[in-house]
This record gives structure tokens, sequence and C-alpha cells, in this order.
């Protein structure tokens, strides 16, 4: 085998570990960063991505499966032994990244299913739930309401469609402004489309206060907690997002605000954004992220679309403190945290994990990488070395 072969097979083995591990939940950063540049190589590359994670994923291949194959393989070429070392090769280039991605998938689902201590009542993840407060202080539980239609001030409809609030304003009269304010508890979401045809998802521990009918030439709202906005093109009336003392300033764009505790995120999707807090000012392009640091706007480069993740069902995390992760597991399925040894706080995870499912399988998915362990008791998840 010569050097280049060699490159080349290992090359592809990197790609069996990688894929197997980002299948699993629990790749790292430098592991996705491999499988994003193997990807964008080649169409054949992105290809044969594809082809092993759905494999692996999809339950299409087993090891007695690759142990057919390879004897199949065996047969056709142990004719000709003077080209036997090189068809080997050859056949480690075809059959090797998915056999290891196999076996390093299957270990992870073996680790998997050790159990997490549990002294408690089944843990559920959250669901949509939310209370919408009227202008006049009548509140209404959505979670208990299977269809609602009210008419608000300045004539503005409020209907139930597809587990949605939409608001309708057939009128823009410049009377005093009605403000509504929708409530998600901890353990809930819930998507609003506001009058101007504005979506805003909103996570759990989150609140929006926003005017049935925009009738200023600003279109403002305030947010606390975390909400992902799609806002409805207006040139002549910008949109602008109020939160934590800071003002997001927009035309037409997608985007994401993180506002927990004393974090404020914004990741930009799509269009533009201004940011402005105190004597600081950004301006965000796609893929941007801005993060406030007490004193000023921090930017970074990212994959924008990662950071909403959590409005589709899934939990993304890169790079991330410990303690961040389970505040955002706390939120989802209303829980406590203890860690017994405080320094484990700051360990960093790059996961991905689905968001429905029951906080067990989620809490193996972390203890996967052997740096922390956990056990449940009532409602308490207590972290420990």
């Amino acid at each position: 085998m010569n050097s280049r072969e060699d490159k080349r097979l290992r090359e592809r083995l990197e790609l069996a570990r990688c894929v197997a591990h980002w299948v699993a939940g629990t790749a790292t950063e430098a592991e996705r960063e491999f499988l994003r540049q193997w990807q964008q190589k080649t169409p054949e590359q992105a290809e044969e991505f594809e082809r092993i994670r759905q494999k692996i994923t999809e339950g299409r291949i087993s090891p007695p499966d690759m142990q057919e194959q390879w004897n199949e393989f065996e047969v056709r070429v142990g004719i000709r032994k003077k080209l036997r070392i090189r068809y080997y090769w050859y056949a480690a280039v075809l059959f090797l990244p998915v056999c290891i991605a196999l076996g390093l998938y299957f270990q992870s689902q073996n680790v998997e299913r050790e159990k997490v201590p549990v002294v408690a009542d089944r843990i559920v993840p959250g669901e949509k739930n939310a209370r919408l407060v009227l202008n006049d202080g009548q509140s209404i539980d959505l979670d208990k309401t299977a269809g609602i239609k009210l008419l608000e001030k300045n004539g503005t409809q409020i209907l139930m469609v597809d587990d949605q609030l939409q608001y309708r304003a057939d009128s823009l009269s410049s009377d005093s402004v009605a403000y509504n304010t929708l409530i998600v508890p901890v353990g809930g979401e819930y998507a609003i489309v506001l009058a101007d045809g504005t979506k805003v998802w909103l996570n759990a521990a989150s609140r929006l206060r926003f005017p049935v009918a925009f009738t200023d030439s600003v279109r403002q709202v305030e947010l606390e907690g975390e909400g992902y906005f799609r806002v409805s093109q207006n040139p002549e009336k910008p949109f602008v997002v109020k939160v934590a003392g800071a003002d997001v300033r927009v035309l037409g764009t997608s985007f994401n605000v993180f506002a927990y505790n004393d974090h404020l995120i914004t990741t930009l999707v799509e269009g533009k954004v201004a940011l402005t807090k105190n004597a600081g000012k950004i301006v965000l392009t796609p893929d941007q992220q801005a993060r406030w640091d007490g004193e000023r706007f921090v930017v970074r480069e990212v994959e924008a679309r990662n950071y909403a993740l959590w409005k589709e069902g899934i939990f993304w995390f890169s790079d991330t403190e410990l303690d961040i992760i389970l505040e955002q597991l706390a939120r989802w399925y209303n829980l406590n945290i203890s860690f017994l040894q405080p320094e484990l706080k700051k360990i960093r995870f790059s996961l991905e994990m689905k968001r429905y499912d029951d906080i067990e399988a989620v809490l193996r998915k972390i203890a996967y990488t052997q740096k922390v362990k956990f056990s449940i008791e009532g409602r308490t998840v207590r972290v420990m070395k």
C-alpha cells in the first residue's frame, strides 16, 4: 500500500469514527468540523457520509450483514491471488468505515442502556403550554383551550390556528394601543403569529409582550427568555425587540435571541440586525452571533441554524459548559440541578439530543463521555464524578 492509499484509508477510518459519534450525539466540535469539511469537499464524499449515517440510524445494516458482504467479496477475488492484497485494500476502503462506525455506535448504545439511578416518578419532557394575558387583565390557559376566537381592541381577532395563536388586524385605528402578553412556563413552548405576519417561537420560561395591532411607525415587542423570530418585511416599519436592556432592530429577517439570567445572545440566520445596548452597537450578518459580555458585544461566526434547532425538537450544544446545558434541560423538564463538585460545571460538551426523549435517555448521552455521572431524586438531578 503506498502513502497515498494509506492516507485515503486513514481519512475514511476517521470518517467512520466521527459519523458514529455524531449519530450517538457525542461528537466533539473538532469531529463536527471534520464532517462539515468532508461533506463540502465533493458531492461523492457528502453521499458517503449520508450512506453511513443512514445505514446506522435506519438499522439497514448489522454486523452479520457486514460479514456476509465480506465473505461474498472474498469469493469474488479469491481466484486472483496476485491481486488479493490490492483488493483487500479496496475492500477496507469500502467496508471498514461502516464496520467501525457500527461498532462505535453499538458500543454507545450499550453504554446508554446503563441506567441513570432514579428515585422518582417518570419525568416527562415539555409540551405546548402557555398563558395569554389580554389588555383588560383576563388570563387564558392555552393548554386547556381547544380553540379560541376573541376580539381585542382596534378590532383585532385572536384565533387558535394549528396549535398556535394568530392575530389578525382588520382595522388599524390610531386609538391607544392594546397590549397582550404571552407567557410560556417552565416545561412549555408556544408559537404565535403577530398581527403583521411576524411569527415568534417561544421557548420554556419565556414571555412576549406585544401590541395587538402595529399602529406606530415602529413595530416594537418585549422579550424575556428565548425566542426565534421570523419577521415579516415592511421597510416603512422597522421591527424592534427590546430584551435585557438591549434593542434588536430589523426590517425583515430570521434570528434567535437567548436571554436567560445574565446571558444575552443573538444569532442571525437571515437578513441583517442592529444590536444596541448602553454604548455598544453592532450590526450582524447571516451566520454571526453576538454575545454581551457585560461591557460590549462580542461577535463570532457560527452555523446559525443550529441555534434554532430547539424549535424543531432538538437540543444542540457546541463546546458548551455543563451548567449551561443543564440549565436548559431544567427549564424544559422542570427540574432542579445539584452539582456535588462545583468544578464539574465548567466541563464542556458538544452534543445533539432529541428534545422529546425521556430525561434518563438525555442524561445517558452526556454520561457516555465518562466525564460525569448523574442520579435523579424526585425532580432533582445530582451531578457527580
